[in-house]
């Protein structure tokens, strides 16, 4: 059991094959055997294969109440895995745990269960599930067990959308590490390669994230690890995110390539959500098309699968992609496609009563949405959720994309609950672009400038460029701010996720953001020199 803990897939074999030369007389040796050949086929993704000779060993009824726990474990876990009913799953692991004294094996019982609870909206008996596991594994001081349920807590925080508390889960695991003895690989991968989409898309920290993705990707390729398939997912999103396509691309195949080797509804699985990442990425490359075939293809097989809490990520990213179509070509028919998959993905964020930040998304997507169709009336309440989430969690990028929002309407003298006018419109500028400064340099520049490709939101420069003297007004004012301002926005946030200091002169501030994030390693250009660029474009100094 311990070389199924470490996932030693090869030692364990090579006992087994040692072990299969013995000729085992009593019928309780002749099933732990084959229990653990069971294990080895499940170990090497072979899912359906492994559920076959689980339901094969529970046939046999075998009397030895541990083994008879294991495989009602085990049979659970296939069962979530080939995406069977949670409930049907829940039953097995259920059982498993009740029928004997929890022992280091059943950990992982327990890890399965909360993740069951969680996938079916029980999320009270989610957290106890696995605040159970976390105290019994930290009473016995089993050290590698108490890693294994908090990397359920720091998942359950981030799928919450809750950086901070997950990030603090992640330091307390990282410490645990450290003191152990034991040289553990594969937890090295579990805590360096977990979650680095969630982690990159709630703090913005694209270079730190990928270096410790590369990590465990590193350690994951000597082992063999097939986990490797959504490190390399993950490490393709993050690349994408900081313009290294190819690199992305690279990554993604090789996900996709990992992922035929598995079962085949487990390879569906994993390919749909590859084709969601990959059709993100496509989108930020103008790649309108592509993305779209792969965003679909993905969102089709996630709601045939019944996947609902992987689905509203997808409907945002389509709602991107039509927004950005339709500036491009004028369309008020792709507008109002995309408020509509932004509508679906808050109802479904809403009725699954987690995944905050991809809810914040969404109605950030959606103001967009009826700002550009001139609905001001709808904008109030769905500022204040938005407000309200992103405040909470500090989701910086969506508050630097609803004072942008927030900032046209209020020039246009269309505020319909707060301030109008150039004063107002200025000062939700800056506030918006401080928190796209405390979110990274990539927000910062799309922002103020854009991109090429497109983007969903509405740049200050090309909005200010379309407004003659006026335009030119806020542009100085805007430079000559950013020259002698700080890091602040009248709201202190002494406990603050962003790498940027509080305080700190923006120039300095931008500094420090720019070396964080090199990118692909083209020369980046200021916020002073771009709105210079852009004045010198006008005819102004």
């Amino acid at each position: 059991e311990e070389l199924v803990r470490y996932r030693l897939v090869n030692r364990l074999r090579a006992l087994l094959n040692d072990v299969n030369t013995y000729p085992l007389e009593r019928e309780n040796s002749r099933l732990w055997r084959e229990y653990y050949g069971a294990r080895t086929v499940h170990l090497e993704e072979q899912i359906s294969d492994a559920r076959e000779q689980y339901e094969k060993l529970l046939s046999a009824d075998p009397g030895d109440l541990k083994l008879r726990a294991y495989i009602m474990a085990d049979y659970g876990e296939v069962l979530r895995r080939l995406r069977y009913t949670e409930q049907e799953a829940i039953s097995y692991l259920e059982q498993a745990i009740s029928a004997i004294p929890t022992d280091t094996k059943l950990v992982w019982a327990f890890h399965q269960l909360a993740g069951a609870y969680r996938r079916l909206n029980k999320y009270a008996d989610a957290w106890a599930t696995v605040k159970k596991v976390r105290d019994y594994c930290a009473e016995v001081g089993d050290r590698y067990g108490l890693l294994l349920a908090l990397d359920r807590l720091e998942t359950f925080w981030a799928a919450d959308g809750d950086f901070r508390q997950a990030d603090a889960v992640r330091k307390q695991r990282l410490e645990i590490l450290a003191s152990l003895q034991l040289k553990l690989p594969y937890m090295e991968i579990f805590i360096y390669g977990g979650l680095g989409f969630a982690r990159a898309l709630l703090s913005g920290r694209y270079r730190e994230t990928e270096r410790d993705v590369r990590r465990a990707v590193s350690i994951a390729r000597e082992l063999n690890a097939t986990n490797l398939v959504y490190m390399a997912r993950d490490l393709g999103y993050i690349l994408g995110m900081q313009g290294r396509y190819m690199e992305a691309e690279d990554a993604f195949n090789e996900s996709v390539s990992i992922a035929t080797k598995f079962d085949t509804v487990v390879c569906e699985m994993e390919q749909a959500i590859t084709d969601g990442f990959w059709g993100s990425i496509l989108k930020r490359q103008g790649r309108f098309e592509e993305s779209e075939k792969r965003l679909f293809r993905s969102l089709e097989t996630k709601r045939r699968v019944g996947d609902e809490i992987g689905i509203p990520e997808l409907y945002i990213w389509l709602g991107e992609l039509a927004e950005i179509r339709s500036l491009f070509e004028s369309s008020a028919n792709k507008l109002e496609l995309a408020g509509s998959y932004y509508n679906e993905a808050v109802l479904l964020a809403r009725s699954l009563q987690t995944r905050n930040y991809f809810r914040a998304w969404a109605l950030t997507g959606l103001i967009r949405v009826k700002h550009a169709q001139g609905e001001y009336a709808a904008i109030p309440p769905l500022l204040a959720e938005a407000e309200q989430l992103a405040q909470q969690y500090e989701y910086n990028d969506h508050l630097a994309s609803l004072r942008l929002t927030q900032g046209h309407i209020a020039w246009e003298g269309n505020a319909p609950t707060w301030e109008n006018g150039f004063d107002a419109a200025l000062r939700y500028y800056q506030h918006a672009l401080i928190y796209a400064l405390r979110y990274n340099r990539f927000l910062l520049d799309e922002v103020l400038s854009g991109r090429p490709q497109g983007t969903p939101l509405r740049p200050i420069i090309p909005y200010c460029l379309q407004r003659g003297e006026e335009g030119r007004r806020m542009l100085v004012a805007l430079r000559d701010w950013w020259q002698t301002g700080v890091n602040d926005v009248g709201t202190p946030r002494p406990d603050t996720i962003s790498p940027i200091p509080e305080g700190i002169l923006l120039l300095e501030a931008e500094r420090i953001a720019r070396e964080r994030e090199p990118g692909d390693g083209s020369p980046q250009k200021s916020v002073v020199e771009q709105i210079v660029n852009a004045l010198k474009e006008m005819g102004a100094g």
